[in-house]
């Protein structure tokens, strides 16, 4: 079938099975995020015979840059079934996301890679480390200080 967009909240939760496969997130942040921030993100998904192979989240962002807000995307939750790895899955997704983002004139996107190396042969490169504290929950802790952040990092 291919590559297609998910926007509808209930397509967007049939890619939770691969989100939980791929990703060791305690329930209670996949729930948050399967209910709240794919309210407005994006799904790309790649997709054979019905099953999903393949997924790449774009999550909205507003981007301070040079005191202007700009639309970003936070590419976030990329993954691949287990049994279908490094068949050119993540590879399809990425450049189907790009042109997207290209058609909708979005000026960049940023990510917080697990593995660095698996994106910068794609153009990718660290800008900053950023340190998330958690809880026992896994919700991110308000030591973040995540809304100061948000509203006051400028890119130059």
């Amino acid at each position: 079938m291919g590559i297609r967009i998910l926007k509808d909240l209930r397509e967007k939760e049939q890619t939770r099975a691969l989100y939980e496969q791929n990703f060791e997130d305690p329930k209670i942040f996949i729930d948050y995020y399967y209910h709240e921030k794919c309210k407005d993100n994006l799904i790309f998904v790649k997709e054979e015979k019905g099953q999903i192979l393949s997924m790449l989240h774009l999550n909205p962002y507003l981007v301070s840059v040079c005191g202007k807000k700009v639309k970003s995307f936070y590419i976030f939750a990329v993954a691949t079934d287990k049994n279908h790895r490094h068949e050119g899955h993540m590879t399809e997704l990425l450049r189907a996301a790009f042109s997207y983002m290209k058609d909708q004139k979005i000026p960049f996107c940023f990510l917080l890679p697990v593995e660095v190396a698996i994106y910068e042969w794609i153009g990718f490169f660290v800008l900053c480390d950023l340190v998330r504290e958690r809880d026992d929950s896994g919700l991110p802790t308000g030591r973040e200080r995540t809304e100061e952040i948000e509203d006051n990092y400028d890119i130059y």
